[in-house]
């Protein structure tokens, strides 16, 4: 499953701010007021340590572990040394104590939790919705690394099917749940990492050409698009949704370990692993090398959330290098203080990088 947050702008605090001028910018703003309120009432019953009771509706969004997939990965490397990190995003609510603290954090930053998870799961339903995008994004990644490796796979899918739609989508009323995304514009669409990726070709505020499978027929719909908090030149439609029908047939067996992780932008390092597994090469030449990036079964590399947390957790990690999808550059670029950051289009463009720094 792939999951698209709700468009959307997170105010931004203006360059070379200190902590008081983050708070005082944040007191403006406006979207957070029953926040505030509860804040002065806790602090002025509670004081501090009662604002741990005090909940927001907000999630606290930090860097999250870092995962070598040579250690995940089977066929294993022959020789591991170096890394090939994927990275993650930590998001856990936030209570008022929290939602104060964030604002002295550079490294964290607060998201409505509207914008995450659709308030018609539960946690348990939303948390196999994520696992189901993992499953999706090895699945993915199997297939494109085997192919780089020159054995045949076959793989199908017959659309991404709607899910849900995330609370303020601007898809609400032209996309419903069940619908199965076939096209956009003239180009097919398989799997749900395929929707994504033909996304990335459109800006917030166009509207997107789709045809969709609804009942027994078939439907054209233009579907507004709207931005990602975190990265507002990027376009989302605000839906979650599945690859309906996904089947493949590998020629070897290959099998990924992960536990407690979500998501798909794991698969591009998910792929570098799985090749240098199989193909018995040394892709990092003792270097560590980190990651994030969804993959198409064509290997394309497409965009992804938490770009800003991942390069934090990332260089924290020691990582030399940093592969980020195109459309995520800036956003990287921004936020990295002594990693080298590299954008790539495709999963060759990204062996291509790798390879040129193990060659040094």
């Amino acid at each position: 499953m792939t999951y698209e947050e709700v468009p959307g702008e997170t105010p931004k605090v203006p360059p070379g701010s200190g902590p008081w001028a983050r708070v005082r910018h944040w007191l403006q703003v406006i979207e957070a007021p029953v926040v505030w309120a509860a804040l002065a009432i806790g602090v002025s019953t509670l004081g501090w340590a009662g604002l741990n009771m005090i909940e927001t509706p907000y999630s606290l969004e930090r860097p999250g572990p870092v995962v070598d997939v040579q250690a995940v990965v089977e066929p294993a490397p022959r020789l591991r040394h170096g890394a090939l990190y994927l990275t993650t995003v930590m998001l856990t609510p936030a209570h008022a104590r929290e939602w104060v603290i964030s604002y002295f954090d550079p490294k964290s930053l607060m998201v409505p939790r509207d914008e995450l998870q659709p308030r018609t799961l539960t946690p348990s339903q939303y948390a196999r919705m994520t696992a189901q995008m993992m499953d999706e994004s090895k699945t993915v990644a199997k297939v494109v690394a085997l192919r780089a490796a020159g054995y045949p796979v076959a793989i199908s899918g017959q659309g991404a099917q709607v899910q849900d739609l995330l609370e303020g989508s601007l898809a609400s009323g032209h996309l419903m749940s069940g619908d199965i995304v076939v096209k956009v514009g003239d180009t097919p669409i398989q799997t749900a990492t395929d929707l994504v990726a033909a996304t990335s070709a459109y800006k917030p505020g166009d509207s997107m050409p789709v045809t969709v499978r609804r009942g027994a027929g078939t439907e054209e719909v233009k579907v507004p698009l709207g931005a990602y908090p975190d990265n507002p030149k990027r376009a989302r439609i605000g839906i979650a949704v599945l690859t309906h029908v996904f089947a493949f047939e590998t020629p070897v067996t290959v099998t990924i370990k992960t536990d407690d992780i979500g998501g798909s932008s794991a698969g591009l390092m998910f792929a570098l692993g799985i090749y240098q597994g199989i193909t018995g090469t040394d892709l990092t030449g003792g270097h560590r090398v980190a990651g994030t990036g969804t993959l198409t079964i064509e290997g394309k590399v497409g965009g992804v959330s938490g770009v800003r947390m991942k390069v934090f957790g990332a260089e924290a990690a020691g990582a030399e290098l940093f592969l980020v999808p195109m459309e995520n550059l800036a956003e990287a670029q921004a936020a990295s203080t002594k990693v080298r950051v590299e954008a790539v289009a495709t999963f060759d463009d990204a062996l291509r990088v790798v390879r040129a720094l193990a060659a040094g």
